[in-house]
């Protein structure tokens, strides 16, 4: 419940915080994976869709797009930087490109 709470809007840390310690983690990386996948899947059309990497390493995420990707897609470019900044509040860095 915690991962669909928190797949929109403001990061619900503290409902992170409140689940075992077990699964804290998990729980908040699958929330990530899910809130970028709403994001990216904006579209209904197969042919906007990017194929983009995800590479992770603790709380740092790097989402590369293929070139030029980005630069056609200006809306979802803003909402990635608007989701760095809500992922910063909640100790997790996003960049991309």
């Amino acid at each position: 419940a915690v991962v669909v709470q928190g797949h929109r809007r403001k990061f619900p840390v503290q409902e992170f915080l409140a689940l075992p310690k077990p699964i804290q983690d998990c729980a908040r990386h699958l929330c990530v994976l899910l809130r970028l996948a709403v994001l990216i899947h904006r579209g209904r059309t197969p042919n906007t869709k990017p194929r983009p990497r995800l590479v992770v390493q603790g709380d740092s995420l790097n989402l590369s797009f293929p070139a030029g990707w980005l630069d056609a897609h200006p809306l979802t470019r803003t909402e990635l930087e608007q989701e760095a900044q809500l992922l910063k509040t909640a100790g997790m860095t996003l960049e991309f490109g």
